[in-house]
């Protein structure tokens, strides 16, 4: 997929389109939403990254790694009870998930949830 290839070159910008294209052929299928919603959230989009992430985690419930990113996105809203909440749920999923065990930590250590 050319969205991806250009991700991995560090050219997030330019493959939003291809991203984006790909949640419209692909409209059921969990990955191209969370593959969409990474590449907003690393241009700054954190709100559209949101939908994105929850339309991929409506797709697929057991996406731990949508999970850890809506709730990174949510720490970002500063949002920490929101954060906390995507953390724990990706680790019931994925107990061993790192990320989301240190973002959980975090929230936590920070007492703002």
């Amino acid at each position: 997929m050319l969205g991806m290839t250009l991700v991995q070159m560090g050219s997030s910008k330019h493959a939003l389109p291809y991203l984006q294209r790909s949640t419209e052929l692909l409209e059921n299928d969990a990955e191209a939403h969370f593959q969409y919603g990474l590449c907003l959230a690393r241009e700054g989009f954190i709100d559209e990254a949101i939908t994105a992430l929850e339309l991929a985690i409506s797709l697929d419930p057991q996406h731990a790694d949508a999970l850890y990113n809506l709730g990174v996105a949510y720490g970002y809203k500063e949002n920490g009870e929101k954060a906390l909440e995507m953390f724990n749920r990706a680790l019931e999923i994925q107990p061993d998930h790192l990320l989301a065990g240190n973002g959980r930590k975090l929230i936590e250590g920070q007492d703002i949830h």
